[in-house]
């Protein structure tokens, strides 16, 4: 079985939408966790910590340095 790393967190799946897109676009196959808890219950992102961006962990450096590259040191996104 595979071990999988969490590279972000989010309030809200919407914020991490952007960083999905541009690891998949790189090769590197990610979800976001508790996006659905988060979607159906209010203020479950609160309960449960926020919305987690996971990888592989084989693909966790190289998935922080595209995260690094694509927001500010905020971690806003770079558009």
């Amino acid at each position: 079985m595979e071990e999988w790393v969490t590279i972000a967190q989010f309030s809200h799946p919407s914020s991490g939408y952007v960083l999905k897109s541009r690891l998949e676009a790189e090769g590197i196959t990610c979800y976001l966790k508790d996006e659905n808890v988060t979607n159906i219950i209010p203020l479950g992102s609160l309960s449960v910590g926020g919305v987690k961006l996971q990888v592989p962990l084989r693909d966790g450096f190289r998935a922080l340095e595209i995260y690094y590259d694509t927001t500010d040191e905020l971690g806003d996104t770079k558009i």
